[in-house]
């Protein structure tokens, strides 16, 4: 059982460890309950009290019919006011668009999106760059019974947020330890222009925030991808790996376990840029939700795995 279990440690925490885990993770509410019973209502009227058939008869009242009516010869208050606000001229419906002309079809948007994020690659000049990256990953099932139980909060521990910022001149950044970090590489897809297309879309809007800048939202259709351990053969999410960075399975590096066989699917990247005047991008989010099967193991012990999570990475350019 303790081997059994290191060959799961071994698979799904490598591989967090090694390509940033795009899993979709699943979180656990508690609910909690109170219950309040309002007794204040309870006790009893005393009985004590004197008849009140006793008091005096109030008919020898004088009529208060002969008093003349307070309102009716009051002047109406408020109907000569003139309207507050009738003739206030629209705020923003003649405003031109702040950026230029803004994309509408999914073909306008799609080549707008690849425009920026590749300006934004090759931008000349001083621009810094954070990124923030936060990943959910979850065991939904195992062939060994008790290992979902025991090895979810273990990979909890495994799984840290990252929060790094590099200075680009020119593309290049010098990293703390002497070493360079280009900016092509630094945000998705990693190393090559975005080439995403449009047939790829589900969904695409871009809208004018006014200050600006506009902003770009796409969802990106359905994919899958596999891996056959014993021939090699692989299918990726091209789509996916047009503008992001998803798992690649052949290249998955778990020693000393191994992968023998993998089927994911991304229901849709999800991406949100904001793009400014200047054609670049002043932040871009992208969050990868990935969902399925796979098998591995060391030497004779071989397990089969289901698991969930996302990646949402964070990227902001300020210059």
């Amino acid at each position: 059982m303790k081997e059994k279990s290191f060959v799961i440690v071994a698979i799904l925490v490598a591989a967090v460890l090694a390509f940033g885990g795009f899993f979709l993770g699943s979180s656990t509410g508690i609910q909690i309950s109170v219950e309040v019973n309002d007794n204040s209502g309870s006790g009893t009227a005393g009985t004590t009290a004197a008849p009140a058939t006793t008091a005096a008869p109030a008919t020898t009242a004088a009529p208060a019919t002969t008093a003349a009516p307070a309102d009716t010869t009051a002047a109406p208050a408020d109907t000569t006011a003139a309207p507050a606000d009738t003739t206030a001229a629209p705020a923003d419906t003649t405003a031109a668009p702040s950026n230029g002309s803004v994309p509408s079809t999914t073909d306008e948007i799609v080549a707008k999106l690849n425009e920026v994020v590749n300006a934004s690659k090759h931008e000349a000049g001083t621009v810094t760059v954070r990124k923030v990256e936060s990943i959910n990953l979850n065991l939904d099932d195992c062939s060994i019974s008790a290992a979902t139980k025991l090895l979810n909060p273990i990979i909890q521990k495994f799984i840290t947020d990252t929060d790094d910022t590099y200075v680009f001149t020119d593309g290049v950044a010098t990293k703390d330890d002497g070493g360079t970090k280009e900016l092509n590489s630094f945000f998705v897809p990693s190393g090559k222009d975005a080439s995403l297309k449009p047939e790829a879309v589900k969904s695409a809007t871009c809208v004018d925030n006014g200050n600006g800048t506009c902003t770009i939202d796409i969802v990106l259709n359905e994919e899958t991808s596999t891996f056959d351990g014993a021939t090699g053969a692989t299918v990726n999410p091209v789509n996916h790996e047009s503008i992001m960075d998803p798992l690649n399975l052949a290249t998955l590096d778990i020693s000393p376990a191994k992968i023998t066989a993998a089927n994911m699917t991304y229901p849709g990247l999800e991406l949100k840029a904001t793009y400014n005047a200047n054609g670049t991008l002043d932040e871009i989010v992208e969050n990868c939700k990935m969902s399925g099967t796979g098998s591995g193991g060391i030497s004779v012990f071989n397990v089969d795995l289901t698991i969930s999570g996302n990646c949402l990475d964070t990227w902001t350019f300020t210059r």
